[in-house]
């Protein structure tokens, strides 16, 4: 049994004995561990343990919520007040200490619901064993959207004038007792206008579609034997959820008409922030699947007892096994389709049916059936900078006024170049942005030419709410650090690298990243002072939302003349200026680039310059016999210590350039 604040082995040593001798605890905190310090550290500290007694390792629960317990250690032999209740220690040697990283890993805790209201207040519990399509199930999610509904002034309903989608599937009546039809919604007068969204694979074949030779005959009726699984669920959770609408793209969009194609697709993101709900099916690689998804069962947990202040046992608590992994709510089958991000974006209310559980997500909170604190996001923040969706949202200023506490972090960070606070509120929205695009770079699209219309939607919302001006993917107030992008892997110069690299568009300018199909990062660094200025951006509209062509952009800005040097290292300076001294590190946007280029004079345009003197900006080749004018063909730093402000020193001459 273990007893708070108590040690419960000596050694790391004697932890993996007892483990081997049959202690499920001492097992489960060797398992965590070893996944932890995948395998050969974890022998070292084994070995190690009794020669360097008094380092010890703690069990903590976090101080957000009781449902986690933390492995963790520290050299003064225990915890701090601000770490949580401690729960028991094991001997780690010292020198381990400083080659380690807190925490070590992780235990779930969770409690049954009958334990629930006895301190201290363990919000865990058991995953569920039914496939989310249980009385129980439906009640978790009706009281889930009335609490939303009733108490969350961030989540508002859809205006009452925001106009229907064109075309939505009526489910008929609760008990059934009518078949799914197709409604075309003008001119019909709707008792209840409200409609949900479906978010679904497609699983790289075609779904059960409507085309223009089957057009009247989902008006007429929809057999629900015919709809694929993932279909027939979101039919069933409409119903349970007291509506009629519900809204399928492959359903509601004539799939045969380009010109129907085209109408939709611009109102897409529209459609999802009208949603009264959207149902994820976030499980489902294909229709098939469907929302509801038998529960593979969990090992047996760990039972220990948890003790009250006079000494009794209060009840017990329960530690899941390692080895039995809870789904990452962001990693599933759903987030590989390039147009989800736009729908979850936008959606105000989103219930996901996982493999495990139902999770449930809007503005202003999210909830699990396990209970546990909803951190998939913010782990994700601490891995690449994102904040959670929600918070997201309010900090793009998509449904809300831009999040204050965020807003004072980015003011009291810049404000010593950036003194106006619009300033720092748009630097916010732009930075939120460029975290969008580059995980929606991240996932796939079936027709890479829908890549800037699967995020029109997010694009048009912001424009919509914030003034600023859409070009292609980039945005005229904040151009010259959205320039500063680069695509991933590039220099591998391998098959997959050189398809990811593939211009999808070439009448799109060289400047924006829409232009190619693959991975995208930026450089987001609020702190670098802007050197060069956009003068002027001249383009010609292209039909959809954001699609330009023949884009000029007038830059004026210090620039270097340099070329390619192929004798230094990958990772050196492989620019040189006029004298032969290095001038930064350049990264192409195509891969083989520096064949291409040869010996070719190239334009280096500074754009941005850091605290300590680093600069950052466009390596430009010249376009065709034109003066003066140039095509993006990467970018350079020269940020390294080797050679850091060689770009900036001495100051360059400011030119004008344009760039095609």
């Amino acid at each position: 049994m273990l007893l708070k604040s108590t040690p419960h082995q000596p050694t790391f040593l004697a932890l993996r004995i007892s483990a081997e001798n049959g202690c499920q605890l001492c097992r489960f905190l060797c398992m965590s561990l070893e996944q932890g310090f995948q395998g050969q550290k974890y022998l070292d500290l084994s070995l190690l343990s009794a020669e360097y007694p008094g380092c010890q390792l703690w069990l903590r629960a976090r101080d957000v919520s009781l449902d986690r317990i933390i492995l963790s250690f520290n050299e003064s032999g225990g915890p701090t007040d601000s770490d949580g209740p401690p729960i028991s220690s094991y001997g780690l040697p010292p020198g381990c200490y400083q080659k380690l990283e807190n925490p070590l890993g992780y235990l779930d805790l969770f409690a049954d619901s009958s334990e629930a209201e006895q301190p201290p207040a363990i919000c865990g519990r058991p995953l569920p064993t039914s496939a989310g399509n249980s009385a129980e199930d439906f009640e978790v999610v009706r009281g889930w959207l009335v609490d939303c509904v009733n108490t969350h002034p961030l989540c508002a309903s859809p205006r009452p004038d925001a106009p229907l989608p064109k075309r939505v599937i009526d489910v008929g009546p609760t008990d059934g007792s009518q078949e799914p039809r197709l409604v075309l919604t003008s001119g019909q007068k709707l008792h209840d206008q409200r409609y949900a969204t479906l978010s679904h694979c497609w699983g790289g074949a075609l779904p059960l579609s409507t085309t223009s030779g089957t057009l009247d005959e989902r008006i007429a009726g929809i057999p629900i034997a015919s709809l694929p699984k993932t279909f027939r669920d979101a039919v069933v959770i409409v119903r349970e959820l007291g509506l009629r609408l519900l809204w399928i793209d492959s359903l509601c969009i004539v799939q045969d008409s380009r010109e129907d194609w085209e109408v939709q697709s611009a109102v897409m993101g529209d459609i999802y922030r009208g949603g009264y709900i959207n149902i994820a099916a976030r499980a489902a690689a294909n229709g098939s699947v469907g929302c509801f998804v038998p529960r593979v069962p969990e090992p047996q947990p760990c039972r220990i007892p948890r003790w009250s202040r006079d000494g009794t046992i209060a009840g017990f608590m329960y530690f899941r096994s390692p080895a039995f992994r809870i789904e990452d709510v962001e990693r599933t089958p759903l987030d590989t389709r390039g147009w989800v991000l736009q729908e979850r974006t936008l959606s105000p209310r989103i219930i996901h049916y996982g493999a495990q559980q139902l999770y449930w997500e809007c503005l202003s909170s999210s909830h699990r059936q396990d209970g546990k604190y909803h951190d998939d996001a913010v782990n994700f923040q601490e891995e690449v900078g994102l904040v959670p969706l929600g918070n997201y949202k309010r900090t793009l200023g998509l449904y809300s006024p831009t999040d204050a506490e965020m807003l004072e972090e980015y003011r009291s960070a810049l404000s010593r170049f950036m003194p106006d606070v619009k300033d720092v509120e748009r630097c916010l929205h732009m930075d939120q942005w460029y975290y969008t695009v580059m995980d929606y770079t991240r996932w796939n699209l079936t027709f890479q030419s829908d890549k800037l219309a699967a995020i029109a939607g997010v694009a048009k919302t912001v424009q919509q709410q914030r003034g600023y001006t859409y070009l292609a993917g980039m945005w005229r107030e904040d151009l010259v650090r959205g320039m500063m992008w680069w695509l991933c892997d590039i220099e591998l110069s391998t098959a997959s690298a050189i398809e990811r690299s593939r211009i999808i568009c070439d009448t799109l300018p060289s400047w924006t990243w829409a232009r190619h199909s693959g991975e995208i990062d930026f450089i987001v660094s609020p702190e670098r002072e802007a050197v060069s200025q956009v003068v002027s951006v001249s383009y010609e509209e292209n039909g959809s939302f954001g699609q330009i062509s023949s884009a000029r952009l007038r830059l004026n800005g210090p620039v270097v003349m340099g070329h390619y040097n192929v004798s230094r290292s990958e990772r050196g300076a492989n620019l040189v200026g006029a004298d032969g001294k290095a001038i930064g590190y350049a990264r192409f946007d195509m891969p083989k680039a520096t064949k291409l280029i040869g010996g070719d004079q190239l334009l280096c345009c500074i754009l941005l310059r850091g605290y300590t003197g680093e600069a950052l900006g466009l390596v430009l080749q010249q376009e065709g016999r034109q003066r003066n004018t140039y095509r993006r063909i990467g970018y350079i730093r020269d940020d390294d210590p080797k050679f850091q402000g060689c770009l900036l020193n001495p100051m360059p001459a400011y030119q004008e350039t344009v760039i095609v």
